[in-house]
């Protein structure tokens, strides 16, 4: 009977032994694929043994169900790693702790490019999060925890308190150069910030498991109010902002707005393929001497992607560096384009309105309604949304404002999404590339019925026309261009006059979009026009600290 217990105990032992082993090395591949060369490798190795410690020794506590419950936990976090694994490629960083409860994660969007950013060494994170639950099933038995367990017990005690020193240290050491602080209480600000907070930095800091506390924490955060200092220090800053580039006292015929949005449109794109076919539109565009053209424009479009452009050309503002600002602050009554100029005004997109809440920000921005849902899937959407802007377009009375964001253009690009018509050779080009420069020619295309529908229509003279990318091509497409953070902004039927092609940014659109249409805009009982320079006005650099800092306590508060 002693032998039975014995060998059943040793059972147990192995259990916990292979768990701990396979949560060591998913948290290890964790580690890898998120390694920047931050810390060092000894760093990250030493990290995964913390958080596998700390995971696994309560359950050697439990003298019931300790092995199953031990067991679910390895497999529910090796999909949260794997989640985190998919989001760092495509946004380089984890997930912000709201994010788990954004309806966008189900979107049909955002699991294609999930898909597409699977690697093959990705398999290990489910194999060694599900071995457990198959080690379980095949130990079953029911026994008490005698002197093999808690051995294994006394030694990963040691075996946590050891590495989470080390941990602890590296990383203290780490923000106290990088701060330039000797002050503790400075570094120990860096490591634990209190309010805002950069995910893989924060993960870097205090490991996987840090990261999932505070994952739980911004969970159950409430929005703290402006206290009156605070919103007096916005009013300031934004009243000496204004004040250089208040919008001239001349008056203007009212004049319709169009705003274009070009999903994944980047600088270098355009600059690589001048004069070629599968942008001609463009080109002419651009080529014309009463266009704006400004081939750089530095991207500040974060975690939210489209949606964080979205949010900087309407409202002036910088987006979230630390979450997608529409998870938890879409609803917010922001400073718009919308508001400023009390025209008729519709957005619309080709995707649902659930993504990024689309249904919310289009109230909260103060358009008059949205037209969603109309491209969904198919082929050829830039064409179905552009269609569909023209109706609305023509349905609403003089001056409107309209926005429009594509869709044709995003990633992945390992699927057809529209008809190819500039038969590219397979040679010069791979096979996203291909995908992505004939999406990009469907694009033109379908921008060039809609200004000459604009045109027959006696449309186009009397409106400004707004064409901007999103975002960059993301890093994970695999297409040929290599990363650019820049999109060009490209303005039709712009008052004539000089203007700025330096130093430009998504920031300095709303100003130059309140400057043309010269209208006079108050936002917290104070002048506002957004954070950025208006591109006909000269450039004073701008304190992006300062306007990171405004923003944040604007959208969050």
């Amino acid at each position: 009977m002693k032998d039975y217990i014995s060998r059943i105990n040793n059972r147990q032992l192995s259990y916990v032994l292979a768990t701990y082993m396979c949560m060591t090395l998913s948290l290890f591949y964790l580690e890898v694929v998120t390694y920047e060369g931050t810390p060092s490798f000894l760093f990250r190795i030493i990290a995964a043994i913390a958080d596998a410690t700390l995971i696994v020794l309560p359950f050697t506590f439990l003298k019931r169900y300790g092995n199953v419950a031990l067991a679910i936990v390895s497999a529910v976090l090796s999909l949260l790693m794997l989640a985190n694994v998919l989001y760092y490629r495509c946004f380089g960083d984890l997930i912000p702790g709201s994010s788990y409860f954004g309806s966008s994660l189900t979107s049909s969007f955002v699991i294609k490019g999930a898909i597409a950013a699977l690697r093959l060494g990705d398999a290990l994170l489910l194999v060694t999060g599900l071995l457990p639950l198959g080690l379980w099933a095949f130990i079953r038995k029911k026994t008490s925890l005698r002197a093999p367990i808690k051995v294994l017990r006394y030694a990963l005690m040691l075996a946590l308190c050891l590495s989470w020193m080390c941990s602890l240290a590296g990383a203290y050491r780490r923000e106290s150069i990088y701060s330039g602080s000797s002050r503790f209480a400075d570094v120990m600000e860096q490591i634990y910030p209190e309010f805002s907070v950069d995910w893989k930095k924060y993960y870097n800091n205090t490991n996987f498991t840090g990261y999932v506390v505070r994952c739980v924490q911004r969970a159950m955060h409430s929005d703290k109010p402006l206290s009156e200092t605070e919103r007096g220090e916005i009013r300031r800053f934004l009243s000496e902002h204004a004040a250089a580039y208040s919008p001239s006292t001349a008056t203007n015929e009212p004049r319709n707005l169009i705003m274009i949005v070009v999903e994944s449109l980047q600088s270098n794109v355009l600059a690589a393929n001048k004069g070629s076919e599968a942008i001609a539109t463009l080109d002419s565009l651009i080529a014309d001497s009463a266009t704006v053209y400004v081939e750089k424009c530095r991207v500040f479009a974060d975690k939210g992607r489209s949606s964080d452009a979205q949010f900087i050309y309407n409202t002036g503002l910088l987006p979230l560096s630390s979450e997608p600002l529409v998870t938890n602050y879409a609803s917010k009554d922001y400073p718009s384009i919308a508001k400023a100029l009390h025209y008729g005004s519709v957005e619309v997109i080709g995707e649902n309105r659930s993504l990024w809440s689309h249904g919310i920000t289009t109230r909260s921005y103060g358009f008059d309604r949205l037209v969603d849902g109309i491209a969904v899937r198919g082929l050829n959407q830039d064409s179905i949304i552009f269609s569909r802007a023209l109706a609305e377009i023509e349905a609403t009375p003089a001056p409107l404002y309209a926005f429009i964001t594509t869709i044709t253009m995003h990633d992945p690009y390992e699927s057809r999404a529209v008809n190819h018509e500039l038969n590219l050779n397979a040679d010069e080009y791979n096979a996203p590339t291909i995908e992505y420069l004939e999406r990009l020619n469907h694009f033109d295309k379908s921008l060039c019925a809609f200004l000459t529908a604009l045109k027959t229509k006696g449309i186009y003279d009397n409106s400004i026309i707004v064409i901007a990318g999103d975002h960059e091509v993301r890093s994970e497409a695999n297409v040929n261009y290599p990363l650019d953070c820049n999109v060009p902004l490209i303005i039709i039927n712009a008052p004539a006059g000089s203007y700025r092609t330096t130093d430009v940014s998504q920031l300095d659109v709303f100003p130059t979009i309140i400057d043309m249409m010269n209208v006079h805009y108050e936002y917290m009982q104070v002048p506002y026009v957004g954070l950025g320079v208006s591109i006909f006005r000269p450039y004073t650099p701008i304190d992006y600290e300062a306007s990171r800092k405004i923003s944040e306590w604007i959208i969050t508060r």
